[in-house]
């Protein structure tokens, strides 16, 4: 009989599986490690949770979520053809390895193609979704105070070419923002796509939406697109 183990391919066999974050099993304890939230949904969400549960359960829902895109353009002052909606925010990261990033035997030529790039430490999400898809990693270390380090001054640790780099803000673990302007420089100096992970923004100063429709926007034109991620996890 075949071990179903070699019907898997090599690349995941050699992963090791997802260690969540501490759970204390305490009555009442809000967990803010793991984005909870100490204050109940307002009356108005649960009664609108409430009228949409009835017999339209059945139905598949508007394959673009347009209705929802378009509040929610409203709402982030953007449009709704600057919005994505995913299940979860790990589906669009791994969307964008899927859409951006060569697997690296197909690129060998041209390793940039096939790299996804990432601060560290960092979420841990970041390569793990290079390793399932075969991809180059290019772990970046942060500064010993978590800003972000000059690019230019470490060419040989910083990759301006990679096809995918991640960037969280506010970053996790260390709880530390960026501020729109730093994320705006590092952004112009990226031939490849930059996706700005800003899961817990709800938590920072300030989110870098206004630069999907800015000047930024208009000066990238002539490279890939700039993404901005805003939904947690």
């Amino acid at each position: 009989m075949t071990d179903l183990k070699n019907l898997i391919r090599p690349l995941v066999r050699e992963l090791h599986g997802y260690v969540p974050g501490e759970q204390p099993k305490i009555k009442g304890l809000i967990k803010l490690n793991t984005n909870e939230n100490p204050y109940p949904p307002s009356p108005k969400v649960l009664a609108a949770v409430k009228a949409a549960a009835d017999g339209r359960l059945r139905l598949y829902p508007n394959p673009t979520a347009q209705p929802l895109r378009e509040k929610l353009a409203k709402f982030h002052g953007c449009k709704p053809e600057h919005i994505l909606v995913g299940n979860g925010s790990d589906e669009l990261l791994a969307l964008a390895v899927r859409a951006f990033v060569e697997p690296a035997e197909l690129s060998a030529s041209k390793k940039s193609r096939s790299t996804v790039q990432f601060f560290e430490p960092s979420y841990s999400l970041y390569p793990v979704l290079a390793d399932i898809h075969g991809a180059a990693k290019n772990p970046v270390p942060l500064s010993k105070d978590f800003t972000l380090p000059d690019t230019e001054e470490s060419p040989k640790l910083w990759d301006s070419r990679a096809a995918l780099t991640f960037v969280t803000s506010p970053n996790a673990p260390s709880g530390r923002g960026y501020f729109t302007s730093v994320l705006e420089g590092l952004c112009l100096k990226q031939e490849g796509i930059v996706v700005l992970d800003e899961a817990y923004v709800d938590f920072g100063a300030e989110t870098a939406i206004p630069l999907v429709a800015s000047t930024a926007a208009i000066r990238l034109r002539g490279k890939p697109p700039m993404l901005v991620k805003v939904p947690p996890r």
